[in-house]
């Protein structure tokens, strides 16, 4: 490689470069040079005055064209936006421009929109007045100094135009002052440019002469330059480099790609820039760090397989018969582990881009995946029903032992192996944290599986239906098997009916704790309406006078509930979910704790704890939606005479949750009324002690009239 080109992609690697670019940039496009539109102006031009502007520059044709005009610019623009506002016929120098990432900032006196279609108007600040500078926030700064085919009044052409322009006196101060601070900080790169324009001569003698003599080595390329023009260009310090502006791109283009990981891993390049630059060209970069905190490529993959990722790897000769097998194309081997110790370097390279080479320390263990020889979108159906499960891709492995073919849903693989026309199955599934796919996939596996169905898959892509063997014949699944795919399904059926019940919508984390199987539990337990039986009741009360107590610790097989106050909420997967009251019950209560009920009350302990067990081992924990009212009049003297009836005496107010008052008022009204006899007074209080209490006639007439009220307490 010449040493001129050699230098100027070094600075362009790093960063160092802008773009100047001329006419001669877009002449490959098919956008006319300024002699052809000359040749076009002076058609326009009336017969008779064709012949005296022959052989006259752009400026001067195009000043005469206004002036025959009424010194108006609409035929002009009119012209122009015929011939230069048109489709280019081809891109592939600018668009090979938008690769080499290193340039930012481009410089041009073309009017026309090649640079923002190739780099896409969204990724480029156009810049050619003051205004524009303080938005110019994208990637790419185009600086257009003789304006925009966009915008025809911007666009410098006639000899005014000019003279104007190159005054430096125009209302575009901040822009030039721009791009003197990047001339000042970086090399330019003259391309299009042939100086044998005089307009092009005295821009680059101005912008010398206002911007200052270039601080930085400059460059221009063009074809065949004489030696004289050569050295006039040095003196100014600019390196002429003779090449087309196809070649210079090509070889630019080129040397960009092969280093861009080296020179990224340097630092010249940004990671946020090149990563999606890669994915762009069909790679899979993993970038990371070095333990010194250097930029460091960890991984390198290639998504297209009709464009391979070429490796060359070295390694000391090694009996690995799992390697060899791979490279003999088994169908059973679709992967494979090199270890460390017999890999001594490894380099590749894909679509031009070089990738560095990876020493033996850099390398650590490889690992050789297989892919597929074919893929397709595909579908299952049953038969029998129609049921259909949609979204699967398909593989196919071509070997030397047989074919496989893996048909993949996201929660469901399918693996069946054809050999000697015999087909054997593997069927593996797993959890999926998306609840209605998981639940569509596991049901329809559940349901082929228990029904022995015929199973039937639709290859979309390749237009064909392919009958699978029912495995029952094969025996590749147990009883374990389809238990395990009726629990999951069960699993997706369960959230989906939480989910209606509580009229919430819960999104399924990636793995479940022992917290949330704990609270789809409980909230199941409201949904199924399910009772909990448990071995006792644990609390605290105050007891009043000692009687009660011991008439407490006497009773047995008493009806006992109790309901909390305050009502339980859980969270299931970020929702809050409501369960109700808990409430604790049994009809055959009994105190298990009566020495230690007796020793704290002894002792004064304000509050004495309790624990009722249940004689029949009864006992049941549930959630109730409200908390049961006290009982009413009629209810609580029906309740008493009840409790009487079946012989569960003695009986205190607690036994109802009233108060003494309550109680004291329904059993006088119950004695003065004849329903209940044999009751006891004490301290101005009846008292149904455990022997005496005990119904009459009207009493047990009362109780078989009213029976409805029985469920009331």
């Amino acid at each position: 490689m010449e040493y001129a080109i050699e230098k100027l992609i070094k600075k362009i690697r790093r960063g160092e470069v802008i773009l100047w670019a001329g006419a001669g940039f877009s002449r490959y496009t098919g956008i006319p040079t300024g002699a052809e539109l000359v040749e076009e102006i002076i058609s326009e031009m009336p017969e008779g005055y064709r012949k005296r502007f022959e052989n006259r520059t752009l400026p001067e044709i195009t000043e005469e064209f206004v002036q025959m005009n009424g010194n108006l610019k609409n035929e002009l623009f009119r012209i122009l936006d015929k011939y230069v506002n048109v489709e280019p016929k081809d891109l592939s120098v600018h668009e090979k421009l938008t690769e080499i990432i290193q340039i930012k900032n481009i410089i041009t006196t073309n009017y026309d929109d090649l640079f923002e279609r190739a780099y896409g108007r969204t990724n480029t600040s156009i810049i050619y007045k003051n205004p524009h500078i303080s938005l110019a926030n994208k990637n790419i700064k185009l600086f257009k100094i003789h304006g925009d085919i966009q915008d025809p009044k911007s666009i410098v052409i006639t000899n005014s135009d000019y003279r104007k322009f190159y005054n430096f006196e125009n209302d575009n101060e901040l822009v030039w002052s721009k791009i003197k601070t990047l001339a000042n900080e970086k090399s330019i790169l003259f391309i299009g440019y042939s100086l044998e324009d005089p307009n092009a001569l005295t821009l680059l003698d101005d912008m010398i002469k206002n911007l200052g003599d270039f601080r930085h080595e400059s460059f221009l390329v063009a074809p065949n330059f004489p030696d004289y023009k050569q050295r006039n260009l040095s003196e100014k310090n600019i390196t002429y480099i003779n090449m087309t502006t196809e070649e210079i791109i090509e070889e630019i283009h080129k040397d960009i790609l092969n280093n861009i990981i080296e020179d990224t891993e340097a630092g010249f390049l940004d990671i946020k820039e090149v990563k999606p630059f890669l994915e762009k060209k069909g790679l899979n970069p993993r970038f990371g760090f070095s333990d010194d905190g250097n930029v460091l490529l960890k991984g390198l993959g290639a998504e297209d397989i009709d464009k391979p990722l070429t490796l060359k790897l070295k390694m000391i000769a090694d009996d690995n018969i799992s390697l060899k097998k791979f490279l003999e194309n088994d169908i059973d081997i679709e992967e494979v582990e090199l270890p460390e110790e017999i890999i001594t370097g490894l380099s590749s390279q894909f679509e031009g881009i070089n990738l560095p080479t990876f020493s033996k320390e850099r390398l650590g263990s490889i690992k050789l995946t297989r892919s597929p020889d074919h893929e397709f979108d595909a579908c299952f159906i049953i038969k029998e029903t129609g049921d259909m499960l949609n979204e699967v891709k398909g593989q196919v492995f071509r070997g030397a032992n047989g074919l496989k073919i893996r048909i993949k849903h996201s929660v469901i693989t399918f693996e069946v192996r054809v050999q000697d026309d015999v087909q054997t199955f593997n069927i593996t599934f797993k959890y999926s944290n998306d609840m209605y796919k998981g639940y569509q996939a596991i049901s329809f596996l559940k349901k082929w599986l228990k029904n022995e169905y015929n199973l039937m898959l639709n290859n979309i892509t390749d237009k064909e239906v392919i009958p699978l063997s029912n495995p029952n014949e094969s025996k590749d699944w147990d009883e374990n098997f389809l238990r395990e795919v009726s629990e999951l399904a069960n699993f997706y059926d369960n959230i989906i009916q939480i989910q209606n019940h509580f009229n919430v919508y819960v999104q399924l984390p990636e793995t479940l704790n022992e917290q949330d199987y704990e609270n789809i539990d409980a909230a199941l337990d409201v949904v199924k309406s399910r009772k909990r039986k448990i071995k006792k009741y644990n609390t605290f009360f105050e007891l009043n006078p000692e009687f009660e107590l011991i008439s407490l610790i006497e009773k047995k097989g008493f009806p006992f509930k109790a309901t909390a106050h305050n009502l339980r909420e859980i969270t299931l997967f970020g929702e809050k979910i409501t369960l109700g009251y808990p409430s604790i019950e049994t009809l055959d209560g009994y105190v298990a704790n009566k020495e230690e009920l007796l020793e704290k009350y002894r002792q004064g302990n304000e509050k004495i704890p309790i624990e009722i067990k249940s004689l029949s081992n009864e006992m049941y924990y549930s959630y109730v939606s409200e908390r049961e009212q006290p009982l009413n009049n009629t209810q609580l003297r029906y309740a008493i005479m009840k409790e009487v009836s079946k012989g569960n005496t003695p009986l205190t107010e607690s036994e109802f949750g009233v108060s003494e008052k309550e109680f004291d008022e329904a059993v006088n009204f119950l004695t003065r009324e004849n329903y209940l006899i044999g009751v006891q007074w004490a301290d101005d209080r009846p008292h149904l002690h455990k022997v005496g209490p005990s119904l009459t006639e009207k009493g047990e007439i009362f109780l078989e009239e009213n029976y409805s009220l029985d469920k009331s307490y």
